[in-house]
C-alpha cells in the first residue's frame, strides 16, 4: 500500500505527451492465488493520453477508480464514493522517500526476444530486483518484472527531469531506461508465485474530446490530500482482507 506514491510519481514522469491523443485499453490478471482471489484481482483499464494529461480508468468486480494527471496535481475518484482526492506533486515528492517501496540488486536484461502484440513488433526486457520496504522492513524478496515494449508507438517523456529522490529509488530508474511503449508487463513475486499480468488489448490514436478530463464538481466537494487518502485505502484493504482472507 505503501508504494502508492511510486506509483502515483511515475505518472507525472511518464504522461506528459505532445499534441496528440491516444486511447489504451489493458487487461489485466492475477495467477497463482487461490481461485476467488484471482477472480476478484482481474481488472481492465482504459486510459486517455492528450496533451499534458493523462486519465486512467480502472475498474475491477469491486469497484471503479478514475486518475486524472496533469501536470502538478492528480485527482483520483472512486465509484462507490461520493468523494475524491486530489494529491499533488509537492506532496508526492515530501512524502515518497520516507515511505516507498525500494529494491536492491537491480538487474535489467535486455534481450533479443520478440513477439508481436496487435501487431506491434515487441522486444522482451527483464527487470530482476529484491524487495526492501522502509516500512515493513521486509528486505530480500526476489522479483522479477518482464516487459514487452514496441517502439512504433512514441510517447514522448515529460521535459522535467526525474525528481532526485526518486533516483534514489534503483528500481524506479530501471523501469524509466526501458525504451518504447510497454504492450505487456509481467510482475513475479518469487516467494509466493504470484504473477500479475497486463497486457493491452486494444489502442486508438483518434482526438480525445476535452470532456473526458472533466472532473464533476459535485463528485469532489471535500477532496482528501495524500494523509488522508492513505488512511482510506488502509481501510479498504482491511475491508476486502476480511471479505476474501488476503
Amino acid at each position: 500500500m505503501k508504494k502508492i506514491t511510486t506509483v502515483l510519481l511515475l505518472t507525472f514522469i511518464t504522461s506528459s505527451l505532445s499534441s496528440q491523443s491516444l486511447f489504451v485499453k489493458t487487461e489485466s490478471s492475477v495467477e497463482g492465488m487461490p481461485a476467488i482471489v484471482a477472480k476478484l484481482s482481474k481488472s481492465s483499464s482504459t486510459s486517455f493520453y492528450k496533451d499534458n494529461r493523462l486519465k486512467t480508468e480502472i475498474k475491477t468486480m469491486l469497484f471503479t477508480q478514475i486518475q486524472i494527471t496533469e501536470t502538478d496535481k492528480v485527482t483520483i475518484l472512486n465509484s462507490a464514493e461520493t468523494n475524491c482526492a486530489i494529491i499533488t506533486k509537492a506532496e508526492l515528492l515530501e512524502d515518497s522517500l520516507e515511505n516507498d517501496v525500494y529494491a536492491t540488486e537491480v538487474q535489467i536484461e535486455k534481450t533479443n526476444e520478440t513477439k508481436k502484440i496487435l501487431g506491434y513488433d515487441c522486444v522482451k526486457t527483464i527487470i530482476r530486483y529484491k524487495v526492501a520496504n522502509t516500512d515493513s522492513k521486509v528486505v530480500g524478496l526476489e522479483s522479477e518484472m518482464t516487459y514487452w515494449t514496441t517502439s512504433a508507438l512514441i510517447i514522448p517523456k515529460t521535459k522535467q527531469p526525474m525528481p532526485e529522490l526518486m533516483k534514489k529509488n534503483a528500481l524506479t530508474v530501471a523501469i524509466q531506461s526501458i525504451e518504447g511503449f510497454p504492450m505487456q508487463i509481467e510482475t513475479l513475486m518469487k516467494a509466493n508465485g504470484v504473477k500479475t499480468i497486463g497486457t493491452v488489448t486494444e489502442i486508438n490514436t483518434k482526438d480525445i474530446k476535452e470532456s473526458e478530463f472533466e472532473v464533476e464538481s459535485k463528485k469532489c466537494k471535500k477532496p482528501m490530500n495524500l494523509k488522508e487518502y492513505k488512511k482510506y485505502l488502509l481501510k479498504k484493504k482491511l475491508e476486502s482482507q476480511r471479505y476474501t482472507g488476503y
